[in-house]
C-alpha cells in the first residue's frame, strides 16, 4: 500500500474560486494572501518520520519549538526526537510532552537530564501503562534504574 503524501491532507480552494479571486482582487491581493501563508507554515515531517515514538497520533508536534535531543548514540539516527515542545511563559519557559511510553522512557529521561528539568506536572492519572509508563519510583529512596543515555 503506497504512502500518501502529507500535501494530500492539505485543504484548498477549487481553481473555480482561485481564478475567481485573482479576476477580482487583482494579483497583489494574491501574492501578498501567499507571502503571508508561507510565512506561517508549519511543517510536521519530524512527527511523521517518529510515529512509533508518538503516544497519541491525533496529537501533531511541529518541527518550530519543537525539543530536539542531543544525540548519545553514534549509530542512531533517530535519536534526537522525542514528542515535546519549548513554549515561554509569563514566569519562565515550560516543555510540554506527551506522557512517555516504555520505549521512550530514555529519551524522556534524557530531555529531563539535558534540559535541566526540576519540576514534572503529570495531566493524566498514572493508572496504567497504557497512558504512562513508569518513569519513578513510587517509594521515596528507593532508585529507579534505567540503562546510561
Amino acid at each position: 500500500m503506497q504512502k500518501l503524501s502529507e500535501q494530500n491532507f492539505v485543504k484548498g480552494e477549487s481553481i473555480i474560486k482561485f481564478t475567481e479571486n485573482l479576476r477580482t482582487s487583482g494579483k497583489l491581493k494574491m501574492i501578498t494572501e501567499h507571502d503571508g501563508m508561507r510565512r506561517k507554515e508549519r511543517h510536521i515531517s519530524s512527527f511523521m518520520q517518529n510515529q512509533k515514538k508518538n503516544r497519541y497520533q491525533h496529537i501533531v508536534l511541529y518541527n518550530e519549538g519543537a525539543i530536539i535531543l542531543k544525540v548519545t548514540k553514534k549509530d542512531a539516527k533517530d535519536d534526537d526526537y522525542i514528542h515535546a515542545t519549548k513554549i515561554k511563559g509569563n514566569f519562565g519557559s515550560y516543555i510540554l510532552a506527551q506522557s512517555p511510553k516504555r520505549a521512550t522512557i530514555n529519551s524522556w529521561l534524557r530531555m529531563i537530564w539535558q534540559f535541566n528539568v526540576t519540576i514534572i506536572i503529570c495531566l493524566i492519572p498514572l493508572i496504567s501503562e497504557d497512558k504512562c509508563a513508569k518513569y519513578f519510583e513510587k517509594e521515596e529512596g528507593k532508585k529507579f534504574n534505567r540503562q546510561f543515555f
